[in-house]
């Protein structure tokens, strides 16, 4: 796991998060929720015995979504995936 992605100037803190944070918030809504869910979830204190359930619950919640559909029609189309609302 990577603690530090990058190191800089405080000068250049700002423009760095903010790049990041934009290209966060173009993945999947859903795909990043899991994401901070699972860090913020009491499944993420490495409670493994929970875990099979736990992803079963959020596989089957992705393969509901409609931004499952999203990433292949984009690939198949040769563009960028758009997940706006």
């Amino acid at each position: 796991m990577k603690i530090v992605d990058e190191v800089c100037d405080a000068s250049k803190l700002m423009s760095i998060t903010f790049t990041l944070a934009r290209a966060i918030a173009s993945y999947a809504p859903f795909a990043v929720h899991g994401i901070r869910a699972s860090i913020q979830s009491p499944e993420s204190n490495f409670r493994l015995a929970n875990y099979p359930e736990y992803l079963e619950r959020r596989r089957e919640t992705a393969f509901k979504s409609k931004e499952l559909a999203e990433s292949p029609a984009a690939f198949k189309g040769k563009k960028i995936a758009c997940f706006q609302k």
